[in-house]
């Protein structure tokens, strides 16, 4: 939801959210404050910003109803989120013809597996993150799959005796979006299996709050520090302004102008900034500035896996992943 307490879900007459001729309603608005989140409703479904493309000023109810009519599209046009789903999961399997471990992964026979990487099974649990890595050699999938590592909010079976709660995990994303746990069988106390996830299938969308990669879930709920006058400043120039303006409005709940000066750790919070929540191409210019100040030591390490993954594959594959 956009930065203000006030929830309009329930109270919205909606008559066709994809029409542009019919309007939304919202009887427990102000005539500005409804002509306000129309305007948003509008800008989004015509690819706007939700900040550059808001004509309110910040200090005003229209400018927080121009925002609720803007994330209305995105969180209740679920027809239109659905069909792209499945145009993604379509695509995902069309592939599976031109890669045959694809076609038959999730039936591989466990023991020739580890056989093959010289582990038992025996010896897979707690050892998630280099499976996966070995998993990518002997499949061939250099080019087509990485191994990553964050934190599993799965459920996890009681007769696990290993781990319990949020735990730290490895796995795999592949080029087209799809999720390879090579042990989630782990966490479940069954027989071992590849468990695949393929974007677009209901179980792919269930499954996807369960992978946290780079523990980015525990990074939103870090607060910005205050800025303190006794670490290095550094100048934000422009062709980054807007991108950390966005950044610091949604952390804070607040509208300014873009800071033009952050404290040292202030940067570092910055650079912690969940991948998602900036999207590929904003993600990617912010984290090369980033790289061309010299401040790459502090952009998490997982963070700087997906940036070579977002160059490896390009911005498309990028948003199948990220969706």
């Amino acid at each position: 939801m956009p930065p203000t307490t006030r929830s309009l879900l329930g109270c919205l007459d909606i008559r066709d959210t994809r029409s542009r001729s019919q309007s939304l309603s919202a009887p427990r608005l102000s005539p500005s404050e409804a002509e306000a989140f129309n305007a948003g409703f509008e800008c989004a479904f015509n690819g706007g910003d939700e900040l550059s493309d808001n004509p309110y000023d910040s200090a005003t109810l229209e400018f927080c109803s121009f925002n609720d009519g803007f994330a209305y599209w995105f969180e209740h046009d679920a027809e239109i989120a659905r069909s792209r789903a499945d145009e993604l999961h379509r695509k995902v399997l069309a592939q599976q013809g031109q890669d045959p471990v694809l076609a038959k992964l999730e039936n591989l026979d466990m023991a020739t597996v580890a056989r093959r990487i010289d582990i038992p099974l025996a010896d897979w649990p707690g050892r998630c993150y280099e499976i996966a890595c070995k998993l990518v050699k002997l499949f061939g999938w250099q080019e087509r799959a990485a191994p990553v590592y964050g934190l599993f909010h799965g459920a996890i079976s009681p007769k696990c005796t290993l781990f319990s709660g949020m735990s730290r995990h490895g796995w795999l994303v592949l080029k087209d979006g799809r999720i390879v746990d090579p042990t989630r069988w782990v966490f479940e106390a069954r027989e071992p299996a590849l468990t695949v996830f393929v974007p677009g299938s209901q179980e792919y969308e269930e499954a996807l709050s369960d992978y946290d990669e780079g523990g980015e879930r525990l990074a939103q709920l870090t607060a910005m520090p205050a800025f303190n006058p006794n670490l290095p400043p550094l100048v934000i120039p422009p062709e980054v302004g807007e991108v950390v303006q966005r950044v610091v409005a949604e952390a804070t709940r607040t509208f300014t102008a873009p800071p033009a000066v952050l404290s040292h750790d202030q940067l570092s919070w910055l650079a912690r900034t969940p991948f998602n929540r900036l999207g590929a191409e904003t993600a990617k210019a912010l984290f090369e500035w980033f790289e061309s100040r010299g401040l790459s030591a502090l952009i998490p390490v997982d963070t700087m896996h997906r940036l070579v993954r977002l160059r490896r594959w390009g911005t498309a594959s990028y948003e199948a992943l990220a969706a």
